[in-house]
């Protein structure tokens, strides 16, 4: 029994090693050999498990991983048959602890595939009903002794610490719906323990929890406005060091690892790193749109606006190749924004590439044509990026707004048809991209001078609205730099023209930034109603007021939590 064991788990962890390895077709391979072995004294021995449900679930994830990053038509179809299938076989092992682990894990991943398919009641449902078999986990999975511990409290481990972090994100009142019908407290920080354990007992999840940690705290932190502190950095280097003992050249750990040079100012080493991964992501197109996109991004960092926009060609022609139409506008216009500043600035002898204004304004109108080519196309369900684009697209083409493409929550709100391409590109880099974070001070400040620059240039021709969006950019990025008090000063500048406005999700940024400066500088009252100010001026619901709404509470789940910190609690 114990031999049949370790044979199983060699073969578990071979498979898992080739995942990370980037062998996804090797590793689909070594799982579907072990859905495949029946161990026949499984049936008159309790103590032999029939891992078949557990090897099946293994090949439905690098399915799940394949489907979504291959680009592949049908993909996630072959996917839900493939979890199905691992559900079947894992309700035909002995009645153990295992057995109830991956039906629930199963049966989750399939409704969140369900979800992803738009079939979301199904999706819902599926969700819902794993928690039969899941809620195990936060008892007898954590505490289990026996020879599968180092499979059963892994997996416990990463499940409950991912479900803890993501249910921290929620709103208050959806954070209390979801901690009673599943138990979970939601408690962030007890999740990122959890990963981090998960990584350190080099169990058979290590390798998944190590990269889900180091994921959120170089990622998601940045976006909360979380400090990446020093242990949180410490921790870092030594599961990179890790991975790239294990797994060298793993897409997956490069693609976080180049984000943590690039938050040390260390861009040309990202760069590099990208580079070297880019040979072994060819495999999964997702992937090698990725790197292109990120290798864009770090361009931008260096303001080399030609080169990023390459780069943002490179990543067009990933979706092109395996016929997919989705996300083609939205690298189109990023890659038109780049040009077009490349082309003013070589018109300004500032050029910063090879190409000449002529040259450039060439390429600016081939990607906008490329924009204007995907519009016409008979497609109903663009998604929000998507739709970005051709909004943009219509500031800068000669024909008219077509007013009714868009949907009610994702028109007009924010939008103003002044063009202004830099301000454009410094939107996304600043608020989706948040690639400015990486900037080392002279770049930053060479970028904050050329927005100056371009604002004094326009003159009066620039709308109140435009210059509110400026100084909410320009804010948050001085936060980033930790310059609170100089963030401040532009929220207040910004604040100063609220009255020539009607409504903008940019007005509600600069009250989220003025909360935020207040909150970390200790006048807890005063970012209160900074958000409370905020909640009543935001009416219109466009992505930028999406994007304050997500941020606002949770900071305002932060001042609540300082709040009850000030009292002693007695439990009566």
């Amino acid at each position: 029994v114990e031999l049949r064991w370790k044979e199983d788990m060699k073969k578990m962890a071979k498979g898992t090693r080739q995942l990370f390895m980037n062998d996804f077709s090797g590793a689909e391979t070594t799982f579907q050999e072990g859905m495949q072995v029946r161990h026949e004294e499984a049936d008159d021995n309790q103590e032999v498990r029939d891992l078949r449900g557990a090897f099946a679930l293994q090949y439905a994830l690098v399915s799940v991983i394949k489907g979504v990053a291959s680009l592949a038509n049908d993909q996630l179809d072959e996917c839900l048959v493939r979890l199905w299938d691992a559900a079947e076989l894992a309700g035909k092992d002995s009645d153990w602890l295992g057995r109830d682990v991956v039906r629930g894990i199963v049966t989750l991943v399939g409704g969140v595939v369900q979800c992803l398919q738009h079939s979301f009641v199904k999706g819902v449902y599926n969700v819902l009903k794993s928690w039969m078999w899941i809620k195990v986990l936060q008892t007898d999975a954590v505490d289990y002794v026996g020879k599968e511990r180092e499979v059963v409290r892994s997996c416990a481990l990463l499940t409950l610490g991912i479900f803890n972090v993501l249910l921290s994100l929620l709103p208050p009142h959806m954070l209390k719906a979801a901690s009673y019908l599943s138990g979970f407290k939601g408690d962030r920080e007890v999740g990122l323990k959890m990963l981090l354990d998960c990584w350190k007992e080099d169990g058979m999840f290590s390798a998944w929890g190590a990269l889900v940690w180091v994921a959120y705290n170089i990622d998601t932190k940045t976006f909360l406005h979380e400090p990446l502190t020093a242990e949180n950095k410490k921790e870092c280097e030594a599961i990179f060091k890790w991975a790239g003992d294990e797994y060298k050249n793993s897409v997956f750990f490069s693609l976080i690892q180049a984000d943590f040079f690039a938050s040390k100012q260390q861009t040309k080493v990202s760069m590099q790193m990208l580079d070297d991964a880019v040979p072994f992501a060819t495999e999964l197109k997702a992937l090698e749109w990725a790197l292109n996109y990120k290798r864009g991004i770090y361009d931008l960092v260096d303001l080399k606006f030609e080169e990023a926009a390459v780069y943002f060609e490179k990543s067009i022609e990933v979706y092109v190749r395996v016929g997919r139409r989705s996300m083609v506008p939205f690298m189109a216009i990023y890659s038109f924004l780049c040009y077009t500043v490349a082309q003013q600035r070589a018109e300004n002898g500032n050029a910063c590439g090879k190409l000449d204004a002529k040259s450039a304004l060439a390429k600016a109108k081939e990607m906008l044509a490329v924009v204007e080519k995907y519009k016409s196309m008979n497609k109903s369900n663009w998604g929000r990026q998507d739709k970005y684009a051709f909004r943009t697209w219509t500031k800068y083409a000669t024909q008219a707004v077509d007013s009714d493409y868009f949907e009610e929550d994702d028109s007009e709100g924010d939008w103003s048809e002044f063009t202004w391409p830099l301000m454009d590109l410094a939107e996304s880099m600043v608020l989706r991209m948040r690639c400015t974070r990486w900037m080392d001070d002279s770049q930053a400040e060479t970028f904050l001078q050329m927005l100056g620059d371009d604002l004094q240039r326009l003159g009066d021709g620039v709308p109140d609205s435009e210059k509110i969006r400026m100084y909410a950019v320009v804010s948050q990025m001085l936060l980033e730099r930790k310059r609170p008090l100089k963030s401040l000063e532009w929220c207040n500048k910004g604040l100063e023209l609220e009255s020539s406005v009607e409504d903008s999700g940019f007005l509600a940024l600069l009250y989220y930034l003025k909360a935020v400066v207040l909150f970390q500088q200790g006048q807890m009252l005063d970012a209160k109603h900074s958000l409370y100010v905020l909640e009543q001026k935001m009416k219109k619901k466009s992505w930028i007021h999406h994007y304050v709404l997500f941020k606002s509470t949770l900071l305002k789940k932060q001042l609540d939590a300082e709040k009850d910190g000030d009292y002693t609690q007695f439990q009566i």
